[in-house]
């Protein structure tokens, strides 16, 4: 491992959210005349609709565009002030949903540099990525911070006109501007274990790399494809970490985001031991002019096939033959021209509370909203999420947590992860238990033969159940199997009778459909959860921790929580795409319900909530509660291998000990110096 190694892998993490997602597109970028896939690239498709379904499944999996997805990395952040605190004090909540296997997983740690020649003493305390220096997200004496991954764009794609019969030479404003390739050559090791060399060409326009996208936006006589990532140079990262990782205030680390600037695609959460909480969007986005922003939205609205279809994917698509549509320099300052600057960013100080959920800005906090940013930033004014929705909801209510108290404790603050609360099951359990109740039986088809489905198993046990959704949960599997029947669930017509009103954007949309139409929609989708059940030889009233599960070694561990799509706060799923490792991995079993996730083997989880934090500040120092679900160590072996997996399943946390005599009185103490 070499100096070289650490920061190519510092420029992957970077890049995650643009140029990394489109790695193997920018690699098999070729001119045309040229086949679009290299015989070495293992293709299973040459054909044009062959091309376009490696692409489809490719973004299917990866989700190469944009803002996360259900499946995809994402997390809940909360900051809160010294109102909504029971000691007047900040507290933070971290819950970053994370792979659980591979070279994206967090690992919990304790940073404590006594008298650095340069930059003094450091004591820090939180988890770090894989070979990633400094903490992430944690806490300092005085200053908590937690990130959210960004919905901002973090790049924009450009269409260039090329010049006639020159397929290296594009036009802007009438003037040529040259395309070029750099041939790259590496060693690749063969079977028999000689080396091999690899040569390949990298193109490059004046703006970014190029990059095909099969089908859709390939590279022809007439157009090429190029993308500027706003993360490509930043060598910030580890300064900004270092930064916030001696951080004593919120002042200090407002300060780090205006003078380093260095987050390539996370939102900040902090607060303070004074109580102020702050939010900022301050990553790598792009800087684009009224006049660009307006004519990227006019080209939507019309419904221009590519600005569109990369616009609903999360991706920005201009027009790249006018200069006006470059990055524009932000005179306030930004850590590379043609970013905004981070006084221009949505931020927000509260003394109650800021919050994210993979979101625009929005809403952060649902009494004062943040509008009238760029468009880059994402939509405002538009329906939110059930997760973002059963965040705010719980912040907004205070008292659902555990306590039942207006003011948070830190309880409460760890109950919202634990509690197992999901927006979906909250809003619409009580009203398909009644509906239930009054409709003992339904009659539905299956496979051409009517069949008269026994509902009275299914109404006790979404009465008897609480809605949430913890490994000991009863009636969570049946609801999941029911809720899992409808579509765009966030604003669906079908499933909501009150629709979304800007005006009320937490609580809204509403109140499941309860027409004819609606009601008998409703029970007959339940009567089709219960018999898919029934084919498993599995009970209504089965425990979601018997079905949903990881594997750690050879042992099959329940795990609570639901899925984003269901509104949950701890969320968990299975995403295929995002582990490059052969470590941990193990086979969930033929799909048999791809919308609920339902293998043969049951609900398998491999992402989700990983390390969790819940801390709050007290004139003692901070204390708190922190927990890894898929526990601190890869190796099978470990005696650190599933411990924190079977906590999580239990709904148990580990105590913070930060001070260095909360450690020492540590029972299980152990030390070991390294030379």
């Amino acid at each position: 491992m070499t100096p070289v190694d650490l920061l190519t892998w510092y420029l992957t993490l970077a890049l995650q959210a643009g140029n990394r997602n489109f790695s193997k597109y920018i690699g098999t970028t070729r001119p045309p005349g040229a086949d679009w896939v290299r015989a070495d690239q293992g293709s299973s498709q040459s054909t044009w609709l062959g091309r376009y379904l490696d692409f489809a499944d490719d973004w299917s999996r990866d989700r190469v565009f944009g803002p996360p997805p259900s499946e995809s990395i994402g997390s809940n952040g909360w900051a809160i002030g010294g109102d909504l605190s029971n000691n007047q004090k900040g507290m933070v909540l971290a819950n970053p949903h994370f792979p659980w296997f591979g070279e994206l997983r967090f690992y919990e740690n304790q940073l404590t540099v006594r008298d650095d020649p340069e930059f003094g003493a450091m004591n820090v305390y939180g988890c770090s990525l894989l070979g990633v220096p400094g903490i992430q997200i944690g806490f300092t004496e005085g200053f908590a911070w937690t990130h959210t991954v960004s919905y901002s764009s973090k790049f924009t794609f450009y269409r260039l006109d090329l010049k006639p019969d020159d397929p290296f030479t594009y036009i802007v404003d009438g003037q040529q501007r040259a395309i070029k390739g750099t041939e790259v050559s590496i060693e690749v090791l063969q079977p028999d274990g000689s080396l091999k060399t690899r040569k390949r060409t990298y193109y490059r326009s004046e703006v970014g790399v190029m990059a095909a996208l099969p089908v859709v936006a390939e590279w022809t006589k007439k157009q090429a494809f190029t993308i500027r990532d706003g993360n490509e140079t930043n060598l910030a990262m580890i300064d900004h970490f270092l930064a916030i990782n001696l951080a004593k205030s919120v002042a200090d680390a407002k300060e780090v985001m205006n003078s380093i600037q260095g987050l390539p695609w996370v939102n900040l959460m902090c607060a303070d031991d004074s109580g102020q909480a702050w939010y900022s969007d301050a990553c790598s986005e792009p800087n684009l002019s009224a006049a660009t922003q307006a004519e990227h939205g006019a080209k939507v609205a019309d419904g221009d096939f590519l600005t569109s279809f990369a616009y609903d994917l999360g991706a920005v698509l201009l027009d790249g033959s006018k200069s006006a549509n470059d990055w524009q320099i932000d005179v306030t300052g930004a850590r590379s021209p043609g970013l905004v600057a981070c006084a221009n960013v949505p931020q927000l100080m509260r003394r109650d509370y800021v919050a994210n959920a993979n979101e625009s800005h929005w809403l952060t906090n649902a009494s004062s909203p943040l509008e009238g940013f760029s468009s880059v930033f994402g939509k405002e004014k538009t329906v939110r999420s059930l997760r973002t929705r059963m965040g705010l909801t719980l912040l907004n209510n205070p008292e659902l947590l555990e306590g039942g108290a207006a003011t948070l404790s830190l309880k409460a603050l760890k109950s919202a992860i634990d509690g197992g609360f999901a927006m979906s099951s909250h809003l619409l359990r009580p009203a398909l238990t009644n509906l239930c109740k009054e409709t003992p039986s339904v009659t539905i088809v299956e496979d051409g033969t009517s069949i008269e489905v026994d509902l009275q198993g299914a109404c006790e046990t979404l009465e008897q159940w609480d809605g949430r959704w913890r490994s000991s949960s009863k009636g969570a599997v049946l609801f999941r199997q029911w809720f899992g029947a409808y579509d765009n669930v966030d604003e669906s017509k079908e499933l909501w009778s009150t629709a979304f009103d800007v005006a009320s954007p937490v609580k809204t949309p509403k109140d499941l459909v309860l027409t004819e139409t609606g009601k008998s929609r409703a029970l007959r989708r339940l009567a089709q959860a219960v018999r898919q059940l029934d084919k498993r030889n599995l009970k209504t009233d089965v425990m979601l921790g018997d079905q949903q599960y990881t594997i750690k070694g050879s042992e099959r561990i329940g795990v609570p929580g639901a899925t984003h799509t269901e509104g949950a706060f701890n969320v968990i799923g299975w995403s295929p795409g995002r582990d490059s490792t052969t470590m941990g991995h193990f086979d969930p079993g033929p799909v048999l319900n791809s919308v609920t996730g339902r293998t043969s083997s049951g609900y398998p989880i491999n992402y989700g909530s990983s390390f969790m934090m819940a801390m709050q500040f007290t004139d003692e120092g901070p204390i708190g509660f922190t927990l890894v679900s898929y526990s601190q160590s890869a190796e099978p072996d470990s005696a650190w291998h599933s411990d924190q997996t079977k906590m999580f399943n239990q709904g148990q946390w580990k105590t913070i000990r930060f001070t260095e005599d909360a450690i020492q009185n540590d029972p299980k103490l152990t030390s070991q110096q390294i030379p």
